[in-house]
């Protein structure tokens, strides 16, 4: 073992100290909320403009340069943000053992990864403009994997939230400012992928610093305490490097048998896409931590812990999917402008995804707290290679068959058909053993969430040529009248919920 420093005997308190209360959970989301809503706005702003800027073709290439190296530092995150998430909350003074340990480890992965990501990239002949993007963009999924999954999570899972938030906002304006000026003046991959690197080194640094001051970073490496974390995390391991792969492999798949174009239609959709789903950092930041602690110290509270956030959960992912489908075109049109119109469609086919999304993720973030990931592991890995075999077929089929977006079209479909089966396997597991989850409940309220967007996309065109307000009209009135018809929210949740609106606007 080589030590530099003495290890404290505990870690700092967190601010306020910890808390099992719904005071607590309450203001972290809050917290995390308004940081959500400053740093979707900066996203917002970069989706509408650079397509504009770039055009489809040079915007599908940018989103190559991005989804490629994802695919390989995937490998990088090792499945320790689980760990963390796991161990920290109901462990505090752990997290000194183990942090210099762990990024030692990562630096030396990040490392070998971008020497394995040149080789294959490079190995073909390719364009050495590309390539020297792709490495940059490597560079910046290994900064945003040290940065966002391990060094954030030990913070948020102390509770450090207003820390982690004005990184988050710091890192997301250096992002959006020097891509988008990169893409201004230059239209140059390299230096955008250079903008996007140096964002997140600056929010490695800024906490990296914090995590110093704070006493979480003795310079301590402890191997055989790394090899039993890396041995505890190897199951998380395997699923992160599942569901990581999951989301890069349709855009590469589309880029790949489709084209640049293709690629600039599918990528511009999910993007729109991900602005809704925005709000898992909630679930991952705000209330993982909570449920963890809950588990590891008041474990009769638990079961209605979780029961009451999967409820939530599927509530807000109803509205959110709805919204996404019913103003599919229009928001793509006010986004991307007239030349991606061919995405509207792909939105629209995404909107199921948006309630699957989140509330596997908070099933996934359950089984994470109470069980040893196996499961988790074979369930992302059947629905990986389901994926990739669908993509494989309908790509194909919709390039030759549905038009203008059609290979997007075919990616979608089969993200909507995967994720349905990993969501249905997640829910199977999580109603056995340690789990509080009743099966049936969690199915029902799945399927609320998710057969109305299916209803409604097959009357999209209907829906595309209605107007602006009757479309609001009846998003305002059906949505609601919905949730509170089936149960998926009650008289008394709304009570509350309009109950604090007013106490909030009061302050």
């Amino acid at each position: 073992m080589f030590e530099i420093a003495d290890v404290p005997q505990n870690l700092p308190s967190s601010p306020g100290g910890p808390s099992l209360g719904p005071k607590s959970i309450t203001r972290n989301v809050a917290k995390l909320t308004q940081t959500l809503f400053g740093t979707m706005l900066l996203s917002l702003a970069m989706r509408m403009y650079l397509p504009r800027l770039l055009g489809v073709d040079l915007l599908g290439r940018f989103y190559f340069a991005e989804a490629f190296p994802a695919l390989f530092f995937t490998f990088l995150n090792f499945g320790i943000e689980s760990y963390i998430r796991r161990t920290v909350p109901g462990r505090r003074e752990h997290l000194v053992e183990a942090f210099w340990s762990i990024l030692v480890f990562q630096a030396v992965g990040a490392l070998v990864i971008a020497a394995i990501l040149y080789g294959a990239y490079r190995g073909g002949g390719r364009d050495e403009t590309l390539t020297f993007a792709i490495m940059l963009m490597g560079v910046y999924c290994a900064a945003a994997t040290i940065h966002r999954n391990v060094i954030k999570q030990a913070f948020i899972a102390l509770h450090y939230v207003d820390l982690t938030s004005r990184v988050d906002i710091m890192t997301k304006v250096a992002y959006v400012g020097g891509v988008c000026a990169a893409a201004f003046y230059t239209k140059n991959l390299a230096l955008m992928a250079g903008a996007a690197a140096l964002s997140e080194v600056l929010g490695l640094v800024w906490l990296l610093r914090a995590a110093r001051r704070e006493g979480f970073l003795v310079v301590r490496f402890d191997a055989t305490l790394l090899r039993r974390i890396l041995v505890s995390s190897a199951p998380f391991m395997a699923a992160m490097i599942f569901s990581d792969a999951y989301s890069n492999v349709d855009a590469a798949m589309v880029g790949g048998i489709a084209g640049d174009t293709e690629l600039g239609y599918y990528g511009a959709a999910t993007r729109l896409k991900g602005v809704f789903l925005l709000f898992l950092t909630i679930i991952t930041n705000g209330l993982v931590p909570h449920m963890s602690e809950t588990y590891f110290h008041a474990r009769e509270k638990y079961a209605t812990l979780i029961n009451g956030f999967v409820r939530v959960t599927a509530l807000g992912s109803l509205v959110l999917g709805a919204g996404l489908i019913v103003f599919a075109d229009i928001a793509t049109a006010l986004l991307y402008g007239d030349a991606f119109a061919s995405s509207a469609r792909i939105v629209a086919v995404l909107s199921p995804t948006v309630p699957l999304t989140y509330v596997s993720i908070l099933i996934y973030s359950h089984l994470t707290v109470v069980t040893s990931g196996k499961q988790i592991a074979i369930i992302q890995a059947v629905s990986i290679a389901m994926d990739a075999c669908l993509n494989y077929v309908l790509i194909k089929h919709g390039l030759a068959n549905w038009g203008p977006g059609g290979a997007g079209l075919g990616a979608a479909l089969s993200t909507v058909l995967s994720q349905l089966l990993a969501t249905t396997a997640m829910i199977f597991v999580s109603s056995h053993g340690a789990s509080p989850f009743h099966r049936g409940t969690v199915f029902r309220l799945t399927a609320l969430c998710t057969l109305p967007l299916i209803a409604l996309f097959a009357k999209y065109d209907a829906i595309s040529a209605a107007p602006l307000a009757l479309r609001i009209s009846a998003y305002v009135i059906l949505v609601p009248s919905f949730t509170l018809v089936t149960g998926l929210m009650t008289r008394a949740d709304f009570a509350k919920a309009t109950a604090y609106v007013r106490l909030r606007l009061r302050k």
